[in-house]
C-alpha cells in the first residue's frame, strides 16, 4: 500500500516522464519524415512498384520501432517509480530508526523495516559482543528460536560477512564467492535465499543483518545496495542508543554518589528525596509532561537539597544556611554538563507563587514549572514525614495547608493537580522508622474508600467534582 507521498510523487515522476517521451516520439518522426524525403528523392528514379514498397517496409519499420520505444519506456518508467518508492521509503524508514534511543525499540524496529523493505520471509539480527555474534531479535520464517542464542565471531556465513565487511547473497542466481564458508546458520530453516549484510559504523562492523527467502522477480543488485544503506544507518542509530544509554547510566551513578554523599551528611533527611521524587513524578505524569522534562524532574527532585553538603550538620537548619542552599546547589551542578537543565530547578525550587520566595523573589509562571511541583512535593513530604517535624501532621492536614498556602506560597492549578493525582492513586506515606515513632504521630495512610471517610472528608475532591 502506497502512502499518499508516494502516490504523489509517482504522479508527479509519471507526469514529467511521459512529457519526455512526447518529445522523443515527436523527434523521432520528424527524422523518419525526413529520412523518407531523403530515399524519395534519391529513389525518384526507380519503377513505382518498388517505390511503394520501399515506403511500405519504411513505415512498418517506423511504426514498430516507435511502438518498442513505447513498450522500452514505460517499462523503465515503472522499474524507476519502483525504485523511486524503495528510496523514498528508506529515507523515511531511516528518519524513524535515528529518532529512536531505546534499544530494545530500536532492535525491533530494525527488524521489522528490514523485513517491509526486502519482502523477505524472516530475518535475523546479530550484534557483535566481545568474541561473539549474539542473536538480539530474529523473526519468521521460524527463526524466533534462535533468538539470544551466540556463535563464535568468526564461524560461517556472519563470521565471514563481518570479517570482509561484504554483503552477501546466497541462493537465487547469486555467485560463488571464493573463500565463503559453507555453513550459514539456517541450514535448518528451509532458506531458498539468504541476504547477509554487515552493519558498519566507523569502518567497524557491529552486527549483521540476515534476511531468508527474498522476494522474487526484482533486480538483486539494487534491493542489495537498498540493505546495505538500510543496514549501516541502522549501525548508527544503534550506536547513537548505546551512548544515550551510557549517558543515562553515567548519570545515574554520578546521582548515586551525591545521594549517597547527601544521606551520610544529613541522616535525618534520609528518604526524603526519594519521596518528593515520587511526589512530583505524579504531578509530571497528571501534566503529561514531556519525556525529557520527565526526567529533568526526577533528577531535580533527587538531587535538590545538594547545597547542603557544602555547610555543617549542626547549621543546616539556620535561616541563613536555607536561603543559601539552592544557589549552593546551582553552583554545584551547573558545571555538570548532564545537570545543565536540572541546575535552574534546583535554585528555584523555594521560589513563592506571589514572589517572596528565595533566592531570585520570582513570581507566577516566571519559576520554572518543575521547581513549583518540587515545592509542592517537598512541602507535602515535609509535612507528613516524621524525619523533618517534631510532629508529622496527618494527611489530612497536610492537604489542608497545601489548599491554604495554594496562590501565595504554591502554584494553585498544580495544588489541585497533585491532590487530585493522590486521591486517585491511593498514595501511601512511608512509615517511620521505629526510633522515630515514640512519642510521635503515626503516619495516616489513604486505602481504598478513605477518600471520603477518611483522613481526606471535606478536603479532598471526589472524583465527579475533580473534573476526570
Amino acid at each position: 500500500m502506497k502512502t499518499p507521498r508516494e502516490k504523489a510523487f509517482a504522479r508527479e515522476f509519471d507526469s514529467e516522464v511521459r512529457k519526455l517521451n512526447a518529445i522523443i516520439t515527436f523527434a523521432i518522426y520528424c527524422l523518419s519524415l525526413l529520412l523518407i524525403k531523403l530515399l524519395y528523392d534519391s529513389l525518384v528514379q526507380l519503377p513505382t512498384v518498388s517505390l511503394e514498397v520501399i515506403i511500405s517496409v519504411a513505415v512498418l519499420m517506423l511504426a514498430g520501432a516507435a511502438v518498442m520505444f513505447k513498450r522500452f519506456a514505460h517499462k523503465s518508467v515503472q522499474r524507476i517509480s519502483v525504485l523511486a518508492t524503495k528510496l523514498d521509503s528508506l529515507l523515511a524508514t531511516t528518519s524513524e530508526i535515528r529518532a529512536e534511543i531505546h534499544t530494545d525499540i530500536l532492535l525491533e524496529k530494525i527488524l521489522h523495516n528490514a523485513l517491509a523493505m526486502s519482502g523477505a520471509e524472516g530475518a535475523i539480527l546479530y550484534t557483535v559482543e566481545n568474541d561473539r555474534l549474539v542473536c538480539r531479535n530474529a523473526e519468521g520464517n521460524g527463526l524466533e528460536k534462535l533468538k539470544g542464542s551466540s556463535l563464535p565471531l568468526m564461524e560461517g556465513v556472519p563470521g565471514w560477512v563481518v570479517k570482509s565487511s561484504l554483503v552477501v547473497r546466497l541462493g537465487s542466481g547469486a555467485t560463488t564467492i571464493e573463500g565463503l564458508p559453507e555453513k550459514t546458520g539456517f541450514e535448518e530453516f528451509m532458506c531458498n535465499s539468504l541476504l547477509f549484510a554487515p552493519m558498519i559504523t566507523h569502518s567497524k562492523v557491529v552486527g549483521v543483518i540476515g534476511l531468508c527467502n527474498l522476494r522474487k522477480g526484482e533486480s538483486s543488485g539494487e534491493d542489495e545496495a537498498i540493505i546495505s544503506y538500510f543496514a549501516d544507518q541502522a549501525a548508527i542509530s544503534l550506536e547513537n542508543a548505546r551512548l544515550y544509554e551510557d549517558q543515562l547510566n553515567f548519570e545515574t551513578h554520578i546521582s548515586e554518589i551525591l545521594l549517597q554523599a547527601m544521606d551520610a551528611h544529613r541522616p535525618i533527611k534520609r528518604a526524603h528525596s526519594e519521596n518528593v521524587a515520587r511526589y512530583s513524578h505524579l504531578i509530571g505524569k497528571a501534566i503529561n509532561l514531556p519525556f525529557a522534562r520527565e526526567k529533568n524532574l526526577h533528577i531535580a527532585s533527587m538531587l535538590h537539597d545538594i547545597g547542603f553538603i557544602k555547610y555543617r550538620p549542626e547549621t543546616e537548619m539556620t535561616d541563613k544556611v536555607f536561603r543559601h542552599h539552592c544557589l549552593a546547589g546551582y553552583t554545584m551542578l551547573k558545571s555538570i554538563s548532564v545537570y545543565k537543565d536540572v541546575a535552574p530547578i534546583v535554585l528555584h525550587h523555594h521560589e513563592r507563587f506571589d514572589g517572596t520566595g528565595y533566592p531570585n523573589k520570582l513570581k507566577g509562571e516566571d519559576i520554572p514549572l518543575e521547581a513549583r511541583i518540587i515545592a509542592i512535593a517537598e512541602a507535602f513530604d515535609a509535612m507528613t514525614s516524621a524525619s523533618t517535624y517534631k510532629q508529622s501532621m496527618g494527611m489530612g492536614e497536610a492537604v489542608h495547608e497545601l489548599l491554604t498556602h495554594a496562590g501565595t506560597q504554591f502554584d494553585p492549578a498544580l495544588v489541585k493537580i497533585f491532590i487530585d493525582a493522590i486521591y486517585q492513586s491511593k498514595v501511601r506515606i512511608p512509615p517511620l522508622d521505629k526510633t522515630a515513632q515514640s512519642g510521635r504521630a503515626q503516619v495516616i495512610r489513604l486505602h481504598e474508600g478513605e477518600g471520603e471517610k477518611g483522613p481526606f472528608a471535606g478536603v479532598l475532591p471526589s472524583p465527579a467534582s475533580s473534573g476526570r
